[in-house]
């Protein structure tokens, strides 16, 4: 398991993967949400990476191999790359182009791994280095072919989303306090630059979204305290998945 991402330490509640080796040699896997740390018990989760009400696992502390924090629930590659292009179109940049394969959207803030295939095909670091330059912008799993030639790497940060609601009030301004980006699905969403003050100072970005057409909203954040965390659940966002810039 990579530890590139969710290095930070484990706590109640969240969901974890938990390898655990019994007499004889025999591993098996737990996945769930952490009831409890000392002793370290766990409840396995639903489909989808939801809580449950199965029985709890016990996991004594010689059994314990590695344990490791997962997004809150499941996330699909595909739904990964939605969210990073539609940051990627939110902001776009002058000298940006898609490599030869059309897997990396090459571009000086962090070149990005947002084909399908990016994944699974050698990463074309020359042509990158050549238009783009060394930064590089890896969100877990699909940037996974990056990382190994990768150093440093910056902070995690954590990207928070959620869905708006269909009766969220038009807010009126004379600025724009976010930006819009369209995904490859062609959902239109409200990109939060900046870790807001408050909720009310998000929910009024989010009612500006909605008000433009957005039906979903993404907020970039460096991993964030238990005041942010907050703010982002009381507006209905919750984490998605991590990424970290580096340089080549």
């Amino acid at each position: 398991m990579g530890f590139a991402f969710r290095s930070d330490a484990v706590e109640v509640g969240d969901r974890v993967v938990a390898r655990r080796e019994y007499a004889g040699g025999v591993k098996s896997d737990v996945i769930g949400h952490v009831q409890s740390l000392d002793p370290l018990v766990i409840r396995p989760q639903q489909v989808g990476g939801y809580p449950s009400d199965k029985e709890a696992v016990e996991i004594a502390p010689d059994e314990l191999k590695i344990i490791k924090k997962l997004s809150p629930r499941t996330i699909r590659n595909s739904d990964i790359r939605h969210v990073e292009e539609a940051i990627a179109n939110a902001y776009p940049e002058a000298h940006q182009r898609w490599s030869a394969d059309g897997q990396w959207l090459m571009r000086a803030s962090g070149s990005v791994p947002l084909g399908p295939s990016a994944g699974f095909t050698p990463m074309p670091t020359t042509e990158i280095l050549d238009h783009a330059g060394p930064r590089l912008l890896l969100p877990e799993r699909i940037g996974k072919n990056g990382l190994p030639h990768s150093r440093p790497l910056g902070p995690e940060q954590v990207c928070y989303v959620g869905k708006l609601p269909d009766d969220f009030s038009a807010e009126d301004t004379d600025t724009a306090p976010a930006a819009l980006g369209t995904a490859g699905d062609d959902t239109v969403w409200v990109v939060v630059p900046t870790a807001p003050a408050s909720a009310a100072e998000l929910r009024d970005t989010l009612r500006w979204g909605r008000a433009q057409g957005a039906t979903r909203a993404v907020m970039v954040l460096e991993v964030p305290d238990a005041a942010a965390r907050a703010i982002a659940a009381e507006c209905g966002l919750d984490e998605h998945h991590r990424r970290r810039f580096a340089t080549l």
